[in-house]
């Protein structure tokens, strides 16, 4: 029934033959020209019959009905446990055509936990290319008869990956009901490392460590520590987007240590590319290139297209920060090519907004808006509060360029309100820095000045790069006004001090009033 080569004990499961006589049987087959043989003297032999001979053989009036439905069984059977016992290289197969082989004999034979087990097989290899529509593509047939966790757990994947994160979520939960049924606590612990995941990419950090912690703990328990390391290196990343760098160091260092001694080169390259983040927001370019580097190595190495797409777009905010726009351009093509290409929409939203970012620094304005535009509307479509504020923030820095101080008011309004709701502390900053920019310029130097030195004050804070190079021009602000070392110091003492009390909102009052 199978176009594949088999192993004598397949062959003799296949056809219904005893082990002891299958040789026997194969020789005669061999003599009669029926059957092929495929290996040297000193490898496994397989064989498989001649293509011409198996379409007669295989013909409704030959074999049909029961016995084929048997012979398919049996071939997917076999097939499987190859696999399960790690003797599919043996096969001379490659490891797709043969899950491919045994998902179509399962089917013709409707048994529906060995389809179900292939699908699964050849969906995660899929996943682990990025290739999500094509998997989602594999599942969703199979599912229309079975809602198996396992099934669930490949589209809820595909949908985290796709940014549908309001599916992921609903899906999980139905997968992490069936685990807990089943008492599959690796199962468990995997569901809520994915859902911490979808409330950190959400930005709802308390309630993602609060799923981190579970997964942790249960994957303490069972000895996963890959697993381990990977819900480590969650919670680092979420230190990283707090503005928590040192702490964040720490964490990664711990994790890097343990995934290279597991000799996990993906779970290193995630490591990496997290470290070169902190490098980035600290203005260490030099450190963020070679992390990112070694992220990319190990990305490319393990045949991980999302993870080399977001090396790409982090090497090019390195070029961004150090004003290599054509490099930086480049980079980012590459990078949208793949986040389109897998449908990544978060990431496609990220990459159009540095693409409107070096617009900006360039003075296309019209261009740059259109690509913020971009980034805001798929911001919004998938309910991504931080790529919105980001977004508004762009388009604010769009009107500021172009002296349209009402619009730009309002879009670094919309930008800020969403950032303190979310706790963006980075992109908070930014929106009082450029509000107090906007201010000075409009001859409100009290209120700007203040604007500007609490922005300054919280990115030097979270440790964010090049506060130094702002520092000084807001010490020749502050040189203008009249203001010596001391009186300066103070100042910016009071704006802390207010700040804490109401989070801006006095300056932010008296500001709007006069713009």
């Amino acid at each position: 029934m199978t176009e594949i080569p088999l192993l004598l004990v397949g062959v003799a499961l296949v056809a219904n033959i005893g082990e002891s006589e299958v040789q026997d049987s194969v020789n005669r087959w061999l003599r009669l020209g029926l059957v092929q043989r495929f290996g040297e003297d000193d490898e496994v032999p397989v064989f498989a019959i001649y293509p011409l001979q198996r379409t007669f053989l295989i013909e409704p009036a030959r074999l049909g009905g029961a016995a084929a439905q048997d012979a398919h069984r049996a071939t997917a059977t076999f097939l499987r446990e190859c696999f399960e016992k790690g003797r599919q290289s043996e096969l001379r197969l490659p490891l797709v055509a043969g899950l491919l082989a045994c998902l179509h004999h399962a089917t013709e034979a409707r048994d529906p936990e060995c389809r179900r087990w292939a699908t699964v097989e050849l969906a995660w290899r899929l996943i682990g290319c990025a290739e999500y529509v094509v998997a989602e593509a594999l599942v969703k047939p199979v599912m229309q008869d079975d809602r198996h966790p396992d099934l669930l757990n490949i589209l809820a994947r595909v949908r985290l990956g796709t940014s549908d994160w309001k599916s992921a979520r609903e899906l999980y939960q139905e997968v992490l009901i069936g685990r807990e049924a089943c008492r599959d606590r690796s199962g468990e612990g995997s569901v809520w490392h994915n859902l911490a995941t979808i409330d950190s990419n959400e930005r709802v950090y308390d309630k993602a460590r609060e799923k981190f912690a579970k997964s942790l703990s249960i994957r303490q328990a069972l000895g996963d520590r890959v697993g381990e390391a990977s819900t480590r290196n969650s919670l680092a990343a979420i230190d990283v987007e707090e503005g928590k760098y040192e702490k964040a160091r720490e964490k990664l260092g711990e994790v890097l240590a343990m995934y290279q001694a597991l000799g996990n080169r993906a779970g290193e390259g995630s490591v990496r590319h997290n470290l070169a983040t902190i490098d980035l927001y600290e203005g260490k370019y030099e450190g963020a290139r070679e992390n990112y580097g070694r992220a990319l190595e190990a990305k490319h190495a393990v045949g991980d297209r999302a993870g080399e797409a977001s090396v790409w777009h982090g090497l090019a905010s390195v070029d961004v920060s150090e004003g290599n726009y054509k490099d930086a351009r480049e980079e980012l093509g590459k990078a949208l090519e793949i986040f389109r290409a897998i449908r990544d929409r978060a990431a496609e939203a990220s990459t159009w907004h540095q693409l409107g970012l070096i617009d900006l620094h360039e003075g296309k304005s019209e261009q740059a808006r259109q690509n913020y535009g971009k980034a805001l509307g798929i911001g919004q479509a998938i309910g991504d509060p931080a790529r919105e504020a980001s977004a508004w923030h762009g388009l604010g820095s769009v009107a500021l360029n172009e002296k349209k101080y009402d619009e730009a008011r309002e879009k670094y309004k919309k930008s800020l309100s969403i950032s303190q709701s979310i706790g963006d502390r980075a992109c908070e900053a930014a929106s009082f820095y450029q509000i107090g920019v906007m201010a000075w310029e409009l001859a409100q130097r009290e209120v700007g000045i203040r604007l500007i030195a609490l922005g300054l004050a919280i990115q030097t804070a979270i440790g964010a790069g090049e506060v130094q190079v702002k520092l000084t021009g807001l010490v020749s602000m502050a040189q203008d006004m009249g203001l010596d070392p001391a009186g300066f110091e103070e100042l910016t003492k009071e704006v802390v001090k207010g700040y804490r009390g109401d989070r801006g909102a006095a300056l932010l009052k008296t500001a709007f009033e006069g713009l």
